[in-house]
């Protein structure tokens, strides 16, 4: 029993079976035994046997039942852990959103539009000189393009594998993730798009990350692997958190009530790694984890 549908799904086999073994092997014998007897034939053979038989299978079929719905009712309702800081991943998974120049409660990036960003980015590949890092770093983050470098600098560690998820508005915006993915990780982490067909359309984000976690992991397990809800829109978000229920499977955001960047400026900072972490800036919960799972490993798996 991997997951609790497993469970469920071979606790209602077993009843079907006990109740076979009571119509068939029991019942169908008893009865047209009798019915025989009625028309003038033998008395049936072994009819105590046969009745006792037939309620003992009804009982058993009854129990099983009625310990498939205690055991619904007892592991159906998700199990939701309280927010904590994350573990560092080796898979990630981000929501692109349009790029806006101006992030929560700051000024705007002097970034002003995608392309100044993506030419930025560029060089300082090109360069990596930590002051001119640095300073990207400040303005994305004024951005909201900022969960984005946030999440991929927490995990940057232990990071092999990003996907971003994009929709038909957000293809560009996927050149610039990756750079920055790159400019974090090195070569350390592949960055691969994953997209999603309609922004509007919770069913299909869902499916789409579903399939995702089933298909194109490689190597990675789900629980390898934790999906950013902060940015993209608010139904791509419903879609993935869809997809992540009951699967062992991790979300993370970011606090909305504590900005990224503060002050005007002279004045003006940014949080950096360590205070991210130290004030509990990203989160993460995790729902019914598989424990089973965790212990007995599939075949395949």
């Amino acid at each position: 029993p991997a997951t609790p549908r497993t469970t469920i799904e071979i606790l209602v086999f077993l009843a079907t079976f006990a109740a076979y073994e009571a119509f068939i092997h029991e019942s169908a014998p008893l009865l047209s035994g009798w019915v025989g007897h009625l028309v003038g034939l033998g008395a049936p053979e072994q009819a105590p046997e046969r009745l006792f038989g037939s309620c003992f299978y009804v009982a058993l079929a009854t129990a099983i039942l009625l310990t498939a719905r205690v055991f619904q009712q007892w592991r159906g309702r998700a199990e939701i852990g309280a927010a904590a800081i994350p573990p560092q991943m080796q898979g990630l998974i981000f929501n692109l959103s349009q790029y806006k120049p101006r992030g929560r409660g700051s000024s705007p990036s002097r970034y002003a539009t995608l392309e100044d960003l993506r030419r930025e980015v560029d060089a300082v590949l090109q360069t990596r000189e930590p002051l001119r890092i640095g300073a990207l770093r400040h303005e994305i983050l004024k951005s909201n393009m900022g969960p984005l470098y946030v999440a991929v600098e927490y995990h940057s560690g232990t990071l092999r594998k990003c996907w971003l998820n994009t929709t038909p508005q957000t293809t560009a915006e996927f050149t610039v993730g990756a750079s920055l993915v790159k400019l974090l990780c090195g070569d350390r982490a592949i960055c691969e798009r994953n997209d999603l067909p309609d922004a509007n359309n919770v069913s299909e984000i869902a499916l789409c990350a579903r399939n995702l976690y089933e298909t194109r992991l490689g190597k990675l397990r789900p629980q390898d692997v934790i999906v950013d809800i902060t940015g993209g829109t608010a139904t791509m978000s419903a879609g993935v958190i869809l997809a992540s229920l009951s699967e062992d499977r991790r979300v993370q955001y970011l606090r909305q009530d504590i900005p990224l960047v503060t002050g005007t400026g002279e004045a003006e900072t940014a949080l950096t790694a360590a205070e991210i972490v130290a004030r509990g800036v990203l989160q993460s919960v995790q729902t019914s984890p598989e424990d089973v799972r965790d212990v007995i490993p599939l075949k395949g798996h």
